[in-house]
Order: C-alpha cells, then sequence, then structure tokens
C-alpha cells in the first residue's frame, strides 16, 4: 500500500492533471523562476519551474511550457499584485490540502490576467 501511495499516486495525479485542467481566480503576490532539482533530496536533475504565490490560492508550481532559458521572463509576466486566471490541474487542486501537508504545491498550466 505505501508503494503505491508513493510510486503510483503522484502518477495518477500528474496524468489526470494533463487532461483535466480548472481554471481557477487567483490574487497573485509573487512570482518567480527558479531550477528544482527532480528529487526531495536534491539529487535529481533540474526542472524549470515558476512559483507562484497568491493570497487565496495557496502555492502553484508552473512547469508546462518552462525552460532554464525562460523561466525569469514567465515569471515576470505575472506582474504582481494582481488577480490572474490560473489553469490548474483538477486532480492536484482538489486534493491541495494533502499535497500542502506533504509540502507540495498544484500544478498550474497557464495564466491570464483576469478581466
Amino acid at each position: 500500500m505505501i508503494v503505491g501511495v508513493v510510486f503510483v499516486g503522484p502518477a495518477v495525479v500528474q496524468s489526470y492533471d494533463a487532461d483535466h485542467k480548472t481554471t481557477i481566480t487567483c490574487q497573485v503576490t509573487s512570482a518567480e523562476g527558479e531550477m528544482q532539482s527532480t528529487s526531495s533530496r536534491g539529487i535529481g536533475g533540474p526542472i524549470a519551474q515558476v512559483v507562484i504565490s497568491t493570497r487565496d490560492c495557496g502555492r502553484l508550481l508552473l512547469r508546462d511550457g518552462v525552460t532554464r532559458a525562460n523561466n525569469e521572463e514567465i515569471a515576470a509576466r505575472l506582474a504582481p499584485p494582481g488577480d490572474y486566471r490560473i489553469e490548474v490541474g483538477t486532480a492536484s487542486w482538489n486534493i491541495r490540502g494533502i499535497l500542502h501537508a506533504i509540502r507540495r504545491d498544484p500544478s498550474a498550466f497557464g495564466f491570464a490576467p483576469a478581466p
């Protein structure tokens, strides 16, 4: 059972999120481009991401379309503070409380200024 939770669970959530997205509106307070290790111990290869901090939706991770070359430019397009419509993975958004408890953040797939 532990193997399923540790190894199979994240793969299932990631796969579901790739095909099922929800749009939320959040007040972005900051966005930073960074390189993050693929392992929680810091031994995996680096992966580019944008960490989006919000007042009302918590932290979100944008990795889709983010590279080492463009992560800071994408973060700069989130000109905080401001309201943005953010596309998130439905599964990771629905279990964000559990993800927060294990120090993980929901996946974001795109954003646009809120009307």
